[in-house]
């Protein structure tokens, strides 16, 4: 160790007047604790010295010290621990007080993000915020923040009496942990029913255990888009084999994807309660609501007045007699999708179509009865009845 340096308050030296001189204005820079050795001697007379013993000792304990105060970056997660972090009760000096008294320590997160998670700041820093501890010295090891948005963040420490000392950290996002919608905020959920109802483009993307947006993936991950929830359904199988229509599986190294073209075929009126899901990753659910769309269609109901498919053949059977009455037939108003849809008064008619050959009735006429009606189709009248 090199010895500390004297240092003058004057450069006159001390005048030796009867035998005796007073030394005064001299002083250490900033010594280390320890014992020195002051030697005085007289000029010219290098036979005459004394040595004097000097002991430094610390002075009143005044702030806390971070030796080391630099933190690398750390990974977002659930729970992200914090280093190690030693404090020291020190002098002006920077001396560190070995033999201090017992004294309590603190520690509070004096500086953080806006949290992105349900939690408040307060409570994103746990463990062990408060250690009696003496000689000098701390160990706070315990420490760890909750679930933290990604950014800086200031943990201070603080003893009475003493001046504060506060660290650095900084949280970057890390592994995926769930999954969200990007665009929600744009959007459409709203949607009236069409032979094939659109959705809009669907931008998924991850968060991890802060929701931190996740700006890189490690590994190449499967993301699906499904219905949770629907309401029940009748459109005609053979028309729409599946609801939801279009590409509902990606592939992605990246941390974005997009899911154009997707639709729903012919949905009947109601909520419909999309999720988007990646195995291991907490999903992300939304909600499209499916509107009566324009009338376009007359659909057969069944004798518990419910309405059939497009190719569900009536179910009748009549004898063959003179006159074979058939029973009575009911159709409904739709839009494409089969939802009951309002529509202005109207004449409906019934003819046939298709019918065996060689049909010989009186008066040439195959099909007899009320062929026309004409209904207001208002309110619960919805239905005409043949």
């Amino acid at each position: 160790m090199t010895p500390p340096v004297p240092q003058f308050t004057n450069h006159l030296g001390w005048i030796l007047s009867n035998q005796s001189v007073t030394i005064s204005g001299l002083t250490f820079a900033n010594p280390p604790l320890g014992s020195y050795l002051v030697t005085v001697a007289i000029s010219n007379a290098a036979s005459i010295n004394a040595t004097i013993p000097v002991q430094v000792l610390h002075g009143e304990a005044v702030r806390l010290a971070l030796p080391g105060s630099s933190f690398g970056p750390l990974a977002c997660s659930s729970s992200v621990s914090l280093p190690d972090i030693v404090l020291y009760v020190e002098d002006a000096n920077a001396n560190v007080l070995t033999d201090d008294i017992v004294r309590n320590f603190t520690a509070v997160l004096s500086s953080a993000p806006i949290q992105l998670s349900e939690l408040p700041r307060s409570s994103v820093m746990q463990g062990t915020v408060s250690i009696l501890a003496e000689n000098g010295t701390v160990l706070f090891n315990q420490l760890h923040l909750v679930r933290p948005t990604a950014g800086s963040y200031v943990v201070t420490f603080s003893s009475p009496g003493l001046f504060n000392v506060s660290v650095t950290l900084v949280v970057v996002p890390w592994l995926p942990q769930a999954l969200y919608l990007r665009n929600a905020d744009t959007i459409t959920r709203e949607y009236t029913s069409q032979v094939a109802t659109n959705i809009d483009n669907l931008l998924v993307g991850f968060t991890d255990a802060g929701l931190n947006i996740v700006t890189s993936l490690v590994a190449p991950l499967n993301v699906t888009v499904s219905l949770a929830s629907a309401p029940a359904q009748i459109a005609d199988p053979a028309d729409c084999p599946s609801l939801l229509q279009g590409v509902a599986i990606q592939v992605t190294s990246v941390p974005l994807v997009t899911f154009p073209g997707l639709g729903l075929c012919r949905p009947r009126v109601g909520v419909y309660v999309v999720q988007l899901g990646s195995q291991g990753l907490v999903s992300a659910v939304f909600n499209v609501t499916v509107r009566v769309g324009l009338p376009s269609r007359l659909a057969l109901l069944d004798s518990e007045k419910q309405i059939l498919y497009l190719s569900t053949l009536y179910p009748m059977s009549v004898p063959s007699t003179f006159s074979a009455s058939l029973p009575n037939i009911s159709v409904i108003v739709t839009d494409e999708g089969y939802n009951p849809a309002p529509t202005t008064p109207r004449t409906v008619s019934v003819s046939l179509v298709t019918f065996p050959p060689a049909q010989v009735c009186p008066g040439g006429t195959l099909l007899t009865g009320s062929t026309s009606l004409s209904t207001s189709f208002n309110g619960s009248a919805t239905t005409a009845t043949f």
